[in-house]
């Protein structure tokens, strides 16, 4: 019988044990679903900025987009082009590749800034900027010129369709962002572009 009561006496401060830390797990993991289905309903941040992101921005994460940002190369540039815009440029939204020692706009920059005029005529909050690039054999000597023609000629495109000209901005980089060698024809061809940035939005 002594044993009897003392086994009893022994079990309950256990069993109590035993009970509380059930029911703070229980507790726990009740306020932890609470705390999860709670921040579901805040908005989410760009990780960048820790703004909230605006689900009609070209970097949120609903509505029409311009950009995705997971999918868009971002400004890699160590230095501004001539001149150089007020603000830092985002996202790529489109390029193209030019002929040698010409401005001129073939069907595959034709087709880039068609697409891009509409998507601008839908977003008149969008700022670009436009930058033309030589490549550092052929085009070297006029690079700069060259080089800012061919932004201009893209602006140019742009706004004879109804796009606003404070809205494009024109830059150049000539020949100094040049990646090939003279001795690489299809590297040189590919330093022959024009660039349009996302600004600001």
């Amino acid at each position: 019988m002594a044993g009897r009561q003392h086994r009893r006496e022994w079990t309950s401060p256990r069993l109590a044990l035993m009970v509380f830390l059930v029911v703070g797990i229980a507790a726990a993991a009740s306020l932890a679903g609470c705390s999860k289905s709670g921040s579901s309903s805040t908005p989410s941040t760009d990780p960048g900025s820790g703004r909230a992101m605006d689900p009609g921005s070209m970097h949120g994460t609903g509505g029409t987009f311009l950009i995705d940002p997971n999918e868009q190369i971002r400004w890699t540039y160590q230095t501004m082009p001539n001149p150089a815009p007020q603000t830092r440029p985002n996202y790529l939204l489109k390029s193209y590749i030019c002929e040698k020692g010409s401005a001129n706009l073939g069907p595959e920059a034709r087709g880039a800034l068609g697409e891009l005029v509409e998507t601008l005529k839908a977003r008149p909050d969008v700022t670009v900027l436009v930058v033309g690039h030589c490549d550092s054999n052929a085009e070297q000597v006029n690079a700069e010129n060259l080089g800012m023609n061919r932004a201009q000629t893209a602006r140019r495109f742009l706004t004879d369709r109804g796009v606003a000209k404070s809205r494009i901005l024109a830059s150049t980089y000539g020949s100094s962002q040049a990646q090939a060698p003279p001795s690489e024809t299809i590297g040189q061809r590919l330093d022959r572009k024009v660039e349009i940035w996302l600004v600001s939005e």
